[in-house]
């Protein structure tokens, strides 16, 4: 990406992209037109400045804000992974609990047509 669709991407003015640069306004103005070359330090402090998203717009990165959220994602990651096997282990302890109920169910079922000799409403 050309310096100049980075700046505008980031809504900034020259006078804001340089002071952010730490360099002159006029000599971010030269970068910009291509009248003098961009030094490897410049570029560096950008690349290692700015990533683009999804949607191909640069966003600013604090390396340690980008270490702390990619340790936060692999948190989340790892905790997602746990609730699901725990969500798997409940479902199988419903599962379990259904069958029994549905057999408790059947056996009542069946008891009430055929009570025993000696209970209220036997024949």
């Amino acid at each position: 990406m050309e310096l100049k669709e980075l700046r505008k991407k980031l809504g900034a003015t020259q006078f804001q992209f340089a002071e952010e640069l730490g360099i002159d306004r006029s000599l971010l103005s030269k970068y910009e037109t291509g009248s003098a070359p961009i030094p490897a330090y410049i570029q560096k402090a950008i690349d290692s400045t700015y990533v683009l998203d999804e949607d191909g717009y640069p966003v600013f990165i604090d390396r340690k804000a980008k270490l702390d959220a990619d340790i936060e994602i692999l948190k989340l990651r790892n905790e997602i992974l746990s609730l699901k096997k725990e969500n798997q282990s409940l479902r199988d302890e419903v599962k379990k609990i259904d069958e029994a109920l549905e057999l408790a169910s059947e056996r009542r079922r069946r008891d009430s047509r055929n009570p025993l000799p000696g209970i209220e409403g036997a024949s």
